[in-house]
């Protein structure tokens, strides 16, 4: 297709699509994808101190059932995800997690979500596991009513060491 546009001998609907991506979206029929699981098995939350391999856990964990991985910064905005089948949060402190506390309780629950781009919103369906590091508990960042909703979404797991990475298991968890 490159090359066809680069001779000029492109399809011109095909031309039209390119251009217009974002409103020819508005006609794919949409799904009401719902995350019948336990929510705790789908998100996870591992903290404890700097070095002790909690994202290196994730990636070798991602790595060894095929599984991308979508490295989300910690703000709003969810540009260029594209149905990875990890969202990873990495590093998440207290002042980051009272601006976000809305948004985690939305993207860590079981139903679709407006997630923010530039320049608009894009409907996404929880079709991922949502795990973040940090060096906090949940405790530590979230109290009150929002801080026991986030509680019963996730798995806290609490690393101390890189020989505690060989005592998790990952729950199964089935996502189509």
């Amino acid at each position: 297709m490159v090359q066809e546009a680069k001779n000029g001998t492109i399809d011109r609907a095909c031309l039209m699509y390119c251009r217009y991506e974002r409103f020819f979206q508005r006609f794919i029929p949409k799904t009401d994808f719902v995350y019948d699981g336990e929510l705790s098995s789908k998100n996870a939350w591992i903290y404890g101190p700097s070095a002790t391999g909690k994202s290196r856990l994730v990636r070798e964990y991602a790595k060894s059932r095929g599984y991308r991985i979508y490295e989300k910064l910690s703000n709003k905005w969810w540009d260029n995800y594209d149905g990875e089948e990890i969202v990873l949060i990495e590093d998440l402190d207290p002042q980051v997690c009272k601006l976000l506390v809305h948004h985690i309780k939305l993207w860590a629950d079981r139903y679709p979500f407006r997630a923010e781009i530039k320049g608009g919103s894009v409907r996404l369906e929880p079709r991922f596991q949502f795990i973040v590091t940090s060096n906090y508990s949940l405790a530590e960042c979230f109290e009150g009513p929002d801080g026991a909703a986030i509680a019963r979404r996730f798995d806290e797991w609490e690393m101390m060491s890189e020989e505690d990475s060989l005592s998790f298991t990952w729950k199964s968890v089935t996502l189509d």
